[in-house]
Order: structure tokens, then C-alpha cells, then sequence
């Protein structure tokens, strides 16, 4: 089994071991989760995704460490190394998600959220940092991730879940909290682990090339109610159910057109339009190239 047949939906010892990403992917067409998870040698990042995983490590490094000793040239450091170990290439300069706009927003970040009262939740695992998790839903489905971030608040003792997300524009970001699947998974993932927590935040970072415009940030705080986490349950087995229903029939349809041109366009489109015959030669072509599947 490959490291990106690991992330997608499977089956073992009776159980459905589903994830966020997954079940996001099967919800938004039928036909394109088909073609990414009978494929995994079809890469599913990109350079928009190195960039984002830099800055979350760069985050991570500054929440660790004490808050006197924070610093916007501990989080370049990270953010570098991670830029360094990268399979993708990130620019040095002259584009939205490069080193130099990396840098920029980094700076900019010290210096607005310098003073924040946050750190890093620790328990007797040690720090909440990308950590993994597989918890029940169901009796024969069960939730799998890793978590990013999860931060106290010193003044109150509050936990919260924290999510960063780099994106080239803010506007009608506020609404992408509520509802929001990742976030209700992730705190139902927190909860079934112990941890008393329903509240998070999603930490909006825009990214421009800052030729005539600064760095822009947004968080917005976000609760959720024991209703609110029914249905999320429901939609997981909802979701989990189809694509074993999918599966059984052989039956793949394809959504509507909307699907095909969000985020830039899906990379099947093509294959989807083409005669059934042709489809195989087709998604062999695709493979070592690299698409973005959004979370």
C-alpha cells in the first residue's frame, strides 16, 4: 500500500477507515474520487501546498516556543527549512506563494499577533503538534487525521483548535468556519480523545506578491454544539455509505459542472469527457504529474 492509498477510504477488519479530505473529495463528484483513489501514483500537491505546509510549520515553531522568546526570525527559520525539504520548489521570489512572500507574511504576523496569549496544549503526550488520530463514529466506520495546532489560551485556560489557511483573497472568508466539516471532524477527533473542547479558530493568511499591499490576517472563532457534531456524524456515515454503495454497483457518477472548474479546475476533466476506452491510456499520462485536491 502506498503512502497516498493510506489517506483514502479502505476497509479493514470490517471497519471503514475514512478522513476528512476523502469524504470532501467523494461529496464534491463521485467520478473524480474514483479516478484519485483508483490511481495513487497521480501526485496530489503542489507548490500552493508547500507553501502552506512551510507556513504551518513555521506557526508551529513560534506557538512551541515560550512566548518571550517568540520571534519573526524563529518562524523564517522554519519556515526556510521546510521550503528546503519541500519535493516541490517554491520561488525565491517573483509569485504570490514564494520565499520572499513568505518571509513578508511572517513578519507581518510577529508583529500583529506578537502579544496574542497563546500556546501550545500539552498533555501527557506532550505537545498537541501534528498529531495523529483514528477514532470511532459508528460501530463499522472509524475517522482518521492529524491535527495541526491545538492552543490555550493563558488569560482563561480556553482550548482551541487552530487551523491556518493561506489564501489569495479574505473575502467571505468569516463564513467558511461555520458550517465547516475539517473543523467539527477535528474537534469530534479532540473530544473522543478526552479533551474537553468545542471551540476553534480559523486563521485566514492572504497571499499576494505585497507589491502594493500588506499582509492581511483574519481569524475567526468558531463553536460548536452537540447538534452540530450529530450531524457531522451523520454526514460521515452518510458520505461513507454511498461510496460503499458506489463500490458494490460499480456506479461513479460524475457531479455537476460546478465541480469541474472549482479551484482552478479539476485535472479529470478531460478524461471524464472522454470515451470510456480512452480513459485508461489517459490517467496513465496524468500519473508523475501533480494536481491540488483542497481541502
Amino acid at each position: 500500500m502506498t503512502e497516498a492509498s493510506k489517506r483514502h477510504p479502505r476497509k479493514e477488519n470490517g471497519e471503514w477507515l475514512v478522513n476528512n479530505s476523502s469524504l470532501s473529495l467523494i461529496q464534491t463528484c463521485f467520478r473524480k474520487a474514483n479516478f484519485t483513489f483508483s490511481n495513487p501514483d497521480i501526485k496530489t500537491g503542489s507548490v500552493a501546498t508547500a507553501f502552506g505546509t512551510a507556513i504551518h510549520k513555521a506557526l508551529e515553531k513560534y506557538y512551541l516556543t515560550p512566548r518571550d522568546a517568540r520571534s519573526a526570525d524563529l518562524m523564517k527559520a522554519a519556515f526556510d527549512e521546510a521550503v528546503k525539504t519541500s519535493e516541490y520548489e517554491i520561488p525565491q521570489e517573483g509569485e504570490a506563494r514564494s520565499v520572499k512572500s513568505g518571509h513578508i507574511i511572517l513578519d507581518a504576523y510577529h508583529a500583529t499577533y506578537g502579544d496574542d496569549s497563546f500556546e501550545i496544549y500539552a498533555d501527557k503526550d506532550g505537545p498537541f503538534v501534528e498529531r495523529s488520530f483514528n477514532v470511532q463514529v459508528s460501530p463499522t466506520i472509524r475517522f482518521f487525521g492529524q491535527i495541526d495546532l491545538v492552543l490555550r489560551n493563558t488569560v482563561n485556560g480556553q482550548l482551541y483548535l487552530f487551523d491556518h489557511k493561506t489564501t489569495s483573497s479574505l473575502s467571505g472568508f468569516s463564513d467558511r468556519a461555520t458550517p465547516n466539516h475539517q473543523l467539527t471532524g477535528y474537534l469530534w477527533a479532540l473530544r473522543s480523545m478526552g479533551i474537553d473542547i468545542s471551540n476553534a479558530i480559523l486563521q485566514g493568511i492572504k497571499v499576494t506578491k505585497f507589491a502594493r499591499s500588506q499582509p492581511e490576517f483574519m481569524r475567526v472563532e468558531a463553536y460548536r454544539s452537540e447538534e452540530e457534531f450529530l450531524d457531522w456524524a451523520e454526514w460521515v456515515i452518510f458520505m461513507t455509505k454511498s461510496w460503499e454503495l458506489a463500490i458494490a454497483t460499480e456506479t461513479y457518477p460524475m457531479n455537476g459542472a460546478s465541480a469541474c472548474t472549482t479551484y482552478g479546475g479539476c485535472k479529470f476533466k478531460d478524461v471524464c469527457s472522454a470515451p470510456k476506452h480512452m480513459r485508461a491510456d489517459l490517467l496513465s499520462l496524468l500519473a508523475g504529474q501533480t494536481m491540488e485536491i483542497e481541502e
